[in-house]
């Protein structure tokens, strides 16, 4: 059993990696082992759904259609620490699909959380210049978080 973010961290390595299959079988693990796996705070059912999600649209062609609302919605009421991993997921995801919008999106959304020290709202950030957004993306709704 193993953390699912984790996992899903691991199967994102695996496409830039150009690994397929290597890809598929870390999302498996997640929608598999993932289910024993008790997280502190009780937030690992959040990323076995996004597992499930993305082997769906990877098995419908792998357009990055997970619907980022019901994403959110899926994602509830997520400590922030995990809420900042599930958003830079999400983001990556969409990110490697070409869902460029979607992506700047979800990043935005990670940045934002509250957990400052997190390497994820790094990763986050590095995507979003990566796709050629900045601090002018982010500021407005940054300032409206509590």
């Amino acid at each position: 059993m193993h953390d699912p973010a984790l996992g899903l961290h691991a199967a994102l390595v695996a496409v830039d990696l150009k690994q397929p299959e290597t890809r598929d079988r870390f999302i498996q693990r997640v929608n598999s082992d993932s289910k024993k796996f008790r997280s502190l705070d009780g937030d690992a059912a959040p990323f076995i759904k996004l597992a499930q999600d993305i082997q769906k649209d990877l098995k419908a062609g792998g357009k990055g259609e997970i619907d980022l609302d019901a994403a959110r919605e899926n994602a509830g009421k997520m400590s922030s620490f995990n809420r900042t991993d599930f958003d830079y997921l999400l983001g990556r995801y969409y990110e490697a699909t070409g869902n460029v919008a979607k992506a700047k999106d979800a990043y935005i959304n990670c940045l934002c959380q509250p957990t400052i020290r997190h390497n994820s709202r790094t990763l986050a950030g590095i995507g979003l210049r990566r796709l050629g957004g900045g601090p002018a993306d982010y500021r407005d709704h940054f300032l409206k978080t509590p």
